[in-house]
């Protein structure tokens, strides 16, 4: 997987052909990604693509909430590689 962020008012996270959603659910969970997060100012819009997402998990927002700042803003976008279906998930601060 690798990452991509740029602009100064908010933040675009890349996460490219990730494996699995437990495989992206982990990036996310890292320490690294996680202190990136809490302490940024600005927005975070974060495009995911997925190669499988049969193990996308019934509590998908309650396993964002423990990794990400209840503080801040997210727009999370789960593309769904081989197929046009997009899943979009907003969390409000």
């Amino acid at each position: 997987m690798a990452a991509k962020k740029e602009d100064s008012d908010f933040r675009i996270l890349r996460i490219r052909n990730s494996p699995t959603v437990s495989a992206a659910l982990d990036f996310v969970q890292q320490a690294e990604f996680y202190a990136t997060f809490n302490q940024a100012s600005h927005w975070f819009f974060i495009v995911i693509e997925i190669v499988d997402c049969s193990d996308f998990p019934s509590n998908f927002v309650a396993c964002l909430a423990e990794a990400l700042d209840e503080q801040n803003p997210v727009i999370i976008q789960w593309d769904l590689l081989h197929s046009a279906e997009h899943l979009v998930f907003y969390k409000k601060p």
